[in-house]
């Protein structure tokens, strides 16, 4: 089953590293299928992980669902 998510732009939250170097926007290739938090890992309430295609950089990044500004 494919997530509707996926192919949609997302822009980072601000407080990120990649946002302040200019790497704002991407699209999103691939949702975790489980939901987890980097601080503890049997705790889903953060939502699920986001593989995410740079536009500047080029590069895939994984993001959480809480460092993710706007879906459009």
């Amino acid at each position: 089953m494919t997530d509707s998510r996926v192919g949609k732009r997302v822009q980072l939250h601000p407080a990120t590293d990649r946002w302040m170097r200019g790497d704002k926007y991407g699209e999103i290739v691939a949702v975790s299928t489980r939901s987890r938090s980097y601080l503890d890992p049997r705790d889903p309430r953060n939502g699920h992980t986001f593989t995410v295609l740079m536009d500047r950089s080029g590069q895939r990044i994984k993001v959480a669902e809480g460092n993710i500004v706007e879906v459009f």
